[in-house]
């Protein structure tokens, strides 16, 4: 595997982060839930990032993690439109909707 192989030719450990950009095709419930894995060295996964963490925020929390980065972290809200010009907040959390309202 791809991975495997970066991180025991790599000399320094490195970040590895594979990410999707949207799930299966059909409703909003279906389309936001994406691959998102990440290798972090050194670090306790689980302290940094959290169940309903989304694409805005991945590279914000390994930028504050290993490069002193001081960025804020966003709401992580997930937003569709059926016509890429009205946006509606989609946003799921343990299944159920939240919203979906316009942006």
């Amino acid at each position: 595997m791809i991975v495997e192989e970066i991180i025991s030719r790599s000399k320094i450990p490195p970040v590895i982060i594979i990410q999707g950009d949207h799930g299966f095709w059909g409703g909003a419930q279906e389309r936001m839930p994406i691959m998102n894995a990440y290798y972090l060295p050194g670090k306790e996964s689980s302290k940094l990032l959290y169940p309903n963490i989304t694409p805005v925020n991945t590279f914000r929390v390994v930028l504050n993690t290993y490069f002193q980065g001081q960025f804020e972290l966003l709401p992580d809200l997930n937003y569709a439109s059926q016509n890429d010009k009205d946006f509606y907040d989609v946003t799921f959390y343990e299944n159920q909707a939240i919203g979906c309202r316009p942006k």
